[in-house]
C-alpha cells in the first residue's frame, strides 16, 4: 500500500509529519506492508511549511495510478487578514491550482482513497470539502463545519 502526502507552500508542519510518522508505524507493524512518502504538485523542491518556514523536500509528484491513498494536509499561519501568509490565502492558491486538479481527479473514482486533515481539501471556506469535491459522497469535516451527510450541527459524516 502507497501513502503519499501531499505538501504545499505554508502546510501545517504537524499535519504533515503526526500522519507519516503513523502511516510509518503501520508499515513497520504491517512487515513493510505500507510505504509513506512525501510529493509535491510542484513536484521535487524544497516545499516550506507555515510559520517558520521549515523545508520538507518532497520525492516528486503524487502519482495517482500508484497510490492507494493520498493524504492533503492542513495550512498553517493566521486566520485573519489578508496576506499571502493566511490560512484563507493559502487555501485559496491552493484552490486555484494543481493541487486541488489532483484532488479532483482522485475523488473522480480513481480508487484512490482521499484523505485530509484540517483543511486540507484546498478550499478558501475552511475546512469545508472543495465545492462539489465530495459529489453526494460521505464526507466530514470539523464539528464546526459539519459535513455532507448527517446534522451540520454534530458534525457526522461518513468516510
Amino acid at each position: 500500500m502507497l501513502v503519499q502526502l501531499i505538501l504545499f507552500d505554508g502546510f501545517d508542519l504537524l499535519d504533515a509529519i503526526a500522519p507519516y510518522g503513523v502511516f510509518t508505524a503501520a508499515g513497520m507493524n504491517s512487515g513493510g506492508g505500507m510505504d509513506v512518502e512525501f510529493v509535491s504538485a510542484a513536484g521535487a523542491r524544497a516545499v516550506p511549511s507555515g510559520p517558520g518556514g521549515l523545508p520538507i523536500p518532497p520525492g516528486g509528484y503524487p502519482d495517482l495510478d500508484q497510490a492507494d491513498i493520498i493524504l492533503i494536509p492542513g495550512a498553517a499561519g493566521p486566520t485573519e487578514g489578508d496576506g499571502p501568509g493566511t490560512i484563507p490565502a493559502i487555501l485559496a492558491r491552493e484552490a486555484a491550482g494543481e493541487l486541488s486538479r489532483l484532488a479532483a481527479d482522485a475523488l473522480s473514482g480513481s480508487g484512490v482513497t482521499v484523505a485530509t486533515v484540517c483543511g486540507g481539501l484546498p478550499d478558501p471556506g475552511l475546512g469545508r470539502p472543495a465545492e462539489g469535491a465530495t459529489r453526494g459522497d460521505p464526507s466530514h469535516g470539523h464539528g464546526s463545519v459539519g459535513s455532507s451527510r448527517g446534522d451540520p450541527d454534530q458534525g457526522q459524516g461518513g468516510r
